[in-house]
């Protein structure tokens, strides 16, 4: 029902991604050229080394994200109609796929130290935490009734 809708915004993300990565390539080139032209065109050939690929970073996060603004709404409107979000899915698998790779990774480490330490160790780093914890909430209640006074 809305599939060539969806497809437009899938187009965008493409051409949004082959837009900047080719401004960003343009710049590196270009200061590289300047770098190789003349001596005098040092330091604008270093802002160009370093701000254009900058800029076409940041155009593709600003753009990235009203895209995922586009797939928020796309997603709320196929709720509302009972379809599925097979056509979107590009938008927020990568994301899922990197959280979950981060979960099990923390869930490694935390298994290894739990395997290396004693009982007695856990405690002990239990205890250290609650009294670091119970000192900056003392420190921050200290600091509000000073501000309040």
């Amino acid at each position: 029902m809305f599939k060539k809708n969806d497809n437009s915004l899938l187009a965008h993300k493409g051409f949004l991604t082959f837009i900047c990565w080719f401004i960003a390539i343009m710049g590196i080139l270009g200061g590289i050229i300047m770098l190789a032209e003349s001596e005098d065109l040092a330091i604008p050939a270093l802002i160009d080394l370093i701000l254009i690929p900058l800029i076409a970073r940041i155009i593709y996060i600003s753009g990235i994200l009203k895209l995922n603004f586009y797939c928020d709404v796309k997603l709320i409107r196929n709720k509302l109609y009972d379809l599925d979000n097979d056509n979107l899915e590009s938008f927020f698998k990568e994301t899922t796929t990197t959280s979950q790779t981060k979960a099990t990774t923390q869930q490694e480490k935390f298994s290894q130290l739990k395997e290396s330490m004693s009982c007695e160790d856990w405690q002990a780093f239990f205890k250290m935490v609650n009294s670091q914890s119970n000192a900056t909430t003392q420190s921050q209640n200290e600091e509000v009734k000073t501000d309040n006074k």
